[in-house]
């Protein structure tokens, strides 16, 4: 199966992950607002090392392509764009929201509606539902918090995100 580098850098973490086969090989995630730039390549190195991969054997790339940070997501899908031309990988981008519902969906026990809220770093908020499956149910959204907390009281959903 494809060795995959995923990439994310779109929110307050920089993190890489070396995956094949459903297994993750290496991974590494550092907390930070500013800086992703100069921490993604090393720590992609080095994760390789210890995962025992070489770079050029990447064939896909996910790289999560906001919403977010825009410096970061710059930083994130520039990095990707770079890792696929040198390795002939493919870089595919994803959603920041349906990443992160997608991960709350393997996690919850129950089925339920999910919302994913992600700080803009102003005074609104990226929000999206999402079914028990992760599928988006509705489009993504900037909203303020009283929209939010209307969705809540309509759909009941478990929150994930950093907001």
């Amino acid at each position: 199966m494809a060795l995959i580098l995923a990439l994310e850098t779109s929110a307050d973490i920089c993190a890489a992950a070396f995956v094949r086969d459903g297994a993750v090989l290496g991974a590494r995630r550092l907390p930070m607002t500013r800086g992703h730039a100069e921490a993604l390549v090393p720590m992609v190195q080095d994760i390789a090392g210890v995962a025992g991969v070489s770079l050029s054997d990447i064939e896909i790339i996910g790289v999560t392509r906001g919403p977010g940070s825009f410096t970061g997501v710059r930083t994130g899908i520039a990095a990707a764009r770079g890792f696929a031309l040198a390795a002939g990988a493919t870089a595919v981008g994803v959603s920041s929201l349906a990443a992160v519902a997608c991960a709350a969906a393997r996690e919850i026990e129950c089925p339920t509606t999910i919302l994913c809220v992600l700080d803009t770093r102003r005074t609104d908020y990226f929000a999206q539902l999402f079914d028990e499956n992760g599928d988006a149910s509705m489009p993504p959204n900037v909203m303020e918090a009283a929209e939010i907390f209307e969705l809540i009281g309509a759909k009941e959903p478990v929150l994930v995100g950093n907001a």
